[in-house]
């Protein structure tokens, strides 16, 4: 979906089988002669073909993605940005068609325009907030970087600080709105304490905590 992988639910696969079986036939012998009637799927028959999905599809459970599922030797996933419109290697900057041999959740939310303009507005805008001051800016941009990116090797958290009303709600959303809606979740600080908490993180490429306040 839009260039990398997203997690279906069971109940919409099964809705799924229902319908591809229920326009498939099969062959039955009637008075010795083959003849082809509806399938007419069931709980079992859609059981078994569901099984046999699984094990078609299996990936081991150690594969930790981005993972190549052909098992080529490259280019390292963690190089490669994910686009509905394809692949951006960050080392060579080479851009290449969607490849469903990558098997990775992490993927931007908008098509790659290698000749996409300035973003003018934007930069006015830092500019404002940072009063000038590059090296913040700079950081900013690291920041953002590495969040579309597929690697997190670095094990990164960053912070926004600052008074109300100077800017820190607008750079959230417009980080968001670089990524997939899928590949986001916004945690509170309440709900990572608890016993599954950081389950909510599994297969995420942003993690948002709008408010870090404490009492």
């Amino acid at each position: 979906e839009a260039g990398h992988y997203t997690i279906v639910d069971d109940g919409t696969i099964q809705a799924e089988l229902y319908g591809f079986l229920d326009t498939c036939g099969k062959e039955v012998l009637r008075k010795g002669q083959p003849k082809v009637v509806p399938f007419e799927p069931n709980k079992l028959s859609i059981s078994e073909t569901s099984e046999a999905l699984r094990a078609v599809g299996h990936v081991l459970p150690t594969v930790e993605q981005p993972f190549w599922l052909d098992g080529r030797a490259g280019p390292d996933p963690t190089d490669l940005i994910c686009f509905p419109n394809g692949i951006l290697n960050l080392s060579s900057n080479r851009f290449t068609s969607p490849d469903p041999m990558l098997f990775t959740p992490h993927g931007v939310g908008f098509d790659y325009d290698p000749k996409a303009p300035a973003p003018i507005n934007w930069i006015g805008f830092l500019d404002q907030i940072f009063a000038g001051e590059q090296d913040q800016i700079d950081a900013l941009q690291e920041t953002f970087g590495y969040c579309v990116s597929s690697d997190v090797s670095q094990e990164k958290v960053f912070m926004l600080l600052g008074e109300k009303r100077s800017g820190k709600d607008t750079t959230r959303h417009t980080l968001q709105s670089l990524l997939s809606s899928t590949a986001i979740c916004g945690p509170t600080l309440d709900s990572m304490s608890t016993n599954f908490g950081m389950s909510q993180l599994i297969g995420k490429q942003l993690a948002v905590v709008g408010d870090m306040r404490l009492g």
